[in-house]
C-alpha cells in the first residue's frame, strides 16, 4: 500500500509538471512582458540605492585594503617590496617591447627605434640583477 501511494504522489507530481509547462508555455508572451516591467520597476530603485552605497562600500574596502598593506609592509622587509616592484616593472616593460614588436611600431621612425632598443636594454639589465638576487 505504501509503494501504491508513492506511485499515486509520482504520478500527480507529473501531471501537475506537465500541467506547468502547458501554462508557462500559454502565457510565455504575457510573462515576458510583465517580467520587463517588473524588472524596471525594481531595477530603478536598485540603481539608486547602489550609487548611495558604492561610496561607503569603496571606502571601507579601501581603508580595510590600507590597513593591511600597511601590517604587512610593517613585517616584511624593504627588500622584497623593492623585488616585486622591480618585478612588476620588468613586466609592463616585456609587455610594452611586446606590444611594440607586435605592431611593428619600431619599424616606422629612427626615434621609435632608439626607444624600443633603450627598453629592451632596460629590461635586460633589470632581468640581469633579478638573477643575480635570486641566486
Amino acid at each position: 500500500s505504501r509503494r501504491s501511494e508513492e506511485a499515486r504522489i509520482r504520478e500527480e507530481e507529473d501531471a501537475e509538471e506537465l500541467y506547468r509547462d502547458v501554462n508557462i508555455n500559454q502565457g510565455w508572451g504575457l510573462q515576458i512582458s510583465q517580467s520587463v516591467e517588473d524588472t524596471h520597476v525594481i531595477l530603478t530603485p536598485v540603481k539608486e540605492q547602489v550609487s548611495r552605497i558604492l561610496p561607503r562600500v569603496e571606502e571601507s574596502v579601501n581603508a580595510t585594503l590600507e590597513a593591511e598593506v600597511l601590517t604587512r609592509s610593517s613585517h616584511s622587509s624593504r627588500t622584497s617590496y623593492d623585488v616585486a616592484a622591480n618585478l612588476s616593472e620588468m613586466e609592463l616593460k616585456k609587455i610594452l617591447i611586446e606590444k611594440m614588436e607586435g605592431n611593428k611600431s619600431i619599424l616606422r621612425s629612427d626615434k621609435q627605434r632608439n626607444l624600443y632598443k633603450a627598453l629592451v636594454e632596460a629590461y635586460e639589465a633589470d632581468k640581469a640583477i633579478l638573477d643575480t638576487y635570486r641566486e
